[in-house]
Formats: C-alpha cells, structure tokens, sequence
C-alpha cells in the first residue's frame, strides 16, 4: 500500500520524536491512525525509542551494584566498570539516534 505526502510525515515525525516526545508520540500514532504502513513505522519507531529505556534500566542496576563495590572497596577496577557501563549506554543510545534519523529522513526522500 503506498502512503501519500501526509502518512510518510508522520511516519517520519514517529521516528523524529526521539528528540522530543520520546515513545509517547509513536504510541499515540500507532492507536490514533489506521493506514497499516504508517502504524508499522510508529511500531518500529516506539521500540526503537524503548531500547534506551530499558537499557538504562539495566545500566541503572549494575551502576548500582558496581558503585557499590567502588565506594566501599575503592577499587580502580569498579571504578572502570563504572565508565565502560556508561559509555556502552551512551553508544546505544548514539545508535539509536542514528538510526531513527536515517529512518526518518529515508521516509522523506521516497516518492
């Protein structure tokens, strides 16, 4: 099914929010419209934006359980634990981005 100028913007707006309403957006999106292209780019889009969640949830756990090793033994181990949790965080995050904006913009490009 093709999608006209209007479904492909805000098939595209689904992946853009990841700059600004996160996975509220595309969820509403996926509920509100009922063009099946335009729900599997807000499906796609919501996911997409649900994975730094929850890899934040999962660095949040072993931050916690490293920093707690890094105060109370001072360890310059946990401490570098500490940094690589962090930074793998931020690079999936980075990913992510990369990717929503690629897809938004491929979106936007098609004819």
């Amino acid at each position: 099914m093709t999608m006209n100028q209007t479904e492909r913007a805000l098939s595209a707006l689904a992946y853009f929010s990841v700059f600004f309403l996160g996975f509220i957006f595309p969820a509403v999106l996926f509920f509100v419209t009922n063009h099946p292209e335009v729900r599997r780019h807000a499906l796609a889009a919501f996911i997409s934006h649900c994975i730094p969640v929850g890899f934040g949830i999962a660095v949040f756990i072993a931050f916690a359980g490293i920093g707690w090793m890094a105060v109370s033994s001072e360890s310059p181990a946990a401490l570098a634990g500490i940094f690589i949790v962090l930074g793998l965080f931020g690079l999936v995050s980075l990913i992510v981005v990369i990717w929503n904006v690629y897809k938004g913009v491929k979106l936007l490009m098609r004819q």
